[in-house]
């Protein structure tokens, strides 16, 4: 057996080296910085609305009508309506009772919600008072709201309500809908 070896052709060649490129220094230019984003705008505040259908009871001479209460979040509440016909001269008070239901001449409504303030009208000469309070102490929303309760229509006896001239349920303003959603299967 023979073996034979080779010699590779020695060269005197040296290794090629990588030299790193050098790193420059910017020592006269400064930290680039991002600015902050700008904050998110607060959310508008919500609103509420509701409205109660006054109907006059049985013997009554007061015409219906609607009283409606709109509130913006952190504001008072304000209640408005159309004239309030077929009253004579004299002073009235809309009060908020706990029940939710009027009944038979107003029975249902339950006894005047202390949470809640009266709105008294006056009548003068006949001349039938529109519902204009541009602050009132009701809530639509949370605990002290009013929704689902009712509102009379009192007449008055040495300044406190006395007998109930008409009543009806305080509804929100969104009731009819979320029962739409509620009857299409879409609702909670």
């Amino acid at each position: 057996m023979i073996l034979a070896a080779a010699a590779c052709g020695g060269s005197s060649k040296k290794p090629a080296t990588t030299v790193a490129p050098e790193k420059t220094v910017e020592a006269d230019k400064p930290p680039v910085v991002e600015p902050e984003p700008e904050p998110e705008p607060p959310p508008p505040p919500q609103e509420w609305k509701a409205s109660a259908a006054l109907a006059p009871i049985k013997g009554q001479k007061v015409k219906a009508v609607t009283i409606e209460f709109a509130q913006t979040e952190g504001q008072a509440t304000s209640a408005t309506s159309e004239a309030i016909a077929g009253l004579k001269v004299g002073t009235y008070h809309l009060v908020v009772h706990a029940g939710g239901d009027c009944g038979k001449k107003a029975a249902g409504a339950g006894a005047i919600w202390a949470d809640a303030a009266a709105l008294t009208l006056t009548v003068e000469r006949g001349v039938a008072p529109a519902v204009a309070m541009a602050e009132t102490e009701l809530q639509l929303a949370g605990e002290q709201s009013i929704v689902g309760k009712t509102l009379v229509l009192h007449a008055d006896k040495r300044g406190k309500p006395a007998a109930a001239m008409a009543c009806g349920v305080i509804a929100g303003a969104d009731a009819d809908a979320d029962a739409d959603a509620d009857a299409d299967g879409d609702g909670d």
